[in-house]
């Protein structure tokens, strides 16, 4: 099928095998890859792109949800805790590492709660 670009979202090592196996094809298009382990700057291809959603979504979450105002109301003493962690609590973990520093004095603890299905979401 013909396209100006393509998206390719199944399984990582699939994905990889289709773009291999149909190359000349996607010559001159741009193909996203969805990518959970491939850092995208590691790519040769001009016109193949990676992508990880959940990282996506992370970058987009602390650039939305700036935690400076209540940091400093808070004097940059914070506890975040993470409900349910998976590839997306790792990926918003690694970001606010990243983003959410303020202060030389700050102490901001983060918390990582697995949640399992079958329990009713209490604590103890």
């Amino acid at each position: 099928m013909k396209a100006k670009k393509y998206l390719l979202l199944g399984n990582e090592d699939e994905n990889f095998r289709f773009y291999g196996q149909y190359r000349e094809a996607f010559a001159g298009h741009t193909v996203y890859l969805k990518s959970e382990n491939l850092a995208a700057e590691g790519i040769m291809d001009p016109h193949l792109r990676l992508f990880c959603p959940e990282e996506t979504a992370a970058r987009l979450y602390w650039r939305r949800n700036c935690l400076y105002e209540t940091s400093c109301v808070q004097g940059h003493h914070l506890q975040i805790v993470f409900l349910g962690f998976g590839l997306l609590g790792e990926k918003l973990l690694e970001y606010a590492l990243q983003d959410n520093i303020f202060d030389t004095k700050q102490r901001i603890e983060y918390g990582c709660c697995r949640t399992e299905p079958e329990t009713d979401g209490t604590f103890g």
